[in-house]
Parts: structure tokens; C-alpha cells; sequence
């Protein structure tokens, strides 16, 4: 198996859109572990459907209510 530069390595992504995710996705493929964090209306970029399933793959999915304290895990 191979060895990763970020094996080990948690990330919490807070970005929407393209930039970010992006980012998150270059971590996932170094071998990072990547949280990516939503309202329970989810990220404004689902809208974008092919290129929003690239921008986060390999990524946890958790979305968080900041009005209570509900929280729903779900994998991307």
C-alpha cells in the first residue's frame, strides 16, 4: 500500500463552491481525512451536480445546524 504525505492528517472544510472544495479534494487524494461541514440545507453549490460530485469526493459529510443543536453525519 502506498504512503501518503498527509496520511493521518484531519481537515475540517467550512468552503463552498469551487476553490475550496477543490482544495478539500486535493487533500482527500494526498490521503488526508476531510470533513466537509453544511447547513442542513446543504452546500449552494449541490445546484452544480457533476461538478460538485467531483469538488468532494473521498470527503464525510456533516451538516450542522447553528440554530439548535441538531447534527446529521452523512458520507459524500
Amino acid at each position: 500500500m502506498l504512503d501518503h504525505d498527509f496520511d493521518g492528517v484531519k481537515v475540517l472544510e467550512l468552503t463552498t463552491f469551487i476553490a475550496g472544495p477543490y482544495a478539500g479534494t486535493l487533500l482527500v487524494n494526498l490521503g488526508a481525512h476531510v470533513t466537509k461541514i453544511e447547513p442542513p440545507t446543504g452546500d449552494p453549490s449541490r445546484i452544480l451536480i457533476g461538478g460538485w460530485q467531483t469538488w468532494n469526493k473521498g470527503k464525510h459529510g456533516l451538516a450542522l445546524d447553528r440554530a439548535t443543536d441538531a447534527c446529521v453525519q452523512q458520507v459524500i
